[in-house]
């Protein structure tokens, strides 16, 4: 698995701005003097116990900033989407620490987290993820 961004939207980001967008517009409130808005270090996460226990990420660090386009590549397995759970507050890590706009999100409450989620993050999925028997309005 790697995690990269491409040398535009770095440079930009090194700016202060995203291509196309003035200086903060696009992220929300953020701390005037933030550069990162997602710092990991050190993540690992394994599922299973035993022989069967699998090391989903292991000893994954990285930084993306306000600005930056993020690429997550590897192949079927590599812990991709295992990645984005643990970014985003649906899956605890094993170890390691995962920072979002300054703030460490797995030392947060239960309920700290549900709003963490609710005002910060936001998914676009491949697939509609809808439920077949819901109205467009009920999914």
């Amino acid at each position: 698995m790697t995690v990269d961004s491409t040398a535009e939207n770095r440079a930009a980001a090194k700016q202060g701005s995203t291509p196309g967008t003035t200086p903060g517009s696009a992220a929300g409130t953020i701390p005037p003097d933030a550069k990162d808005a997602i710092i990991a270090r050190g993540v690992n996460k394994a599922f299973g116990e035993g022989e069967a226990r699998t090391q989903a990420l292991k000893d994954v660090s990285f930084e993306g900033r306000f600005g930056e386009m993020l690429y997550i590549v590897g192949p079927s397995g590599s812990g991709k989407t295992t990645l984005l759970s643990v970014v985003s507050g649906i899956l605890r890590p094993d170890s390691g620490t995962v920072s979002v706009k300054g703030q460490q999100i797995w030392d947060m409450s239960a309920d700290g987290i549900c709003e963490f989620r609710l005002h910060t993050i936001g998914f676009v999925f491949q697939d509609y993820h809808l439920f077949p028997r819901l109205t467009t309005a009920e999914n």
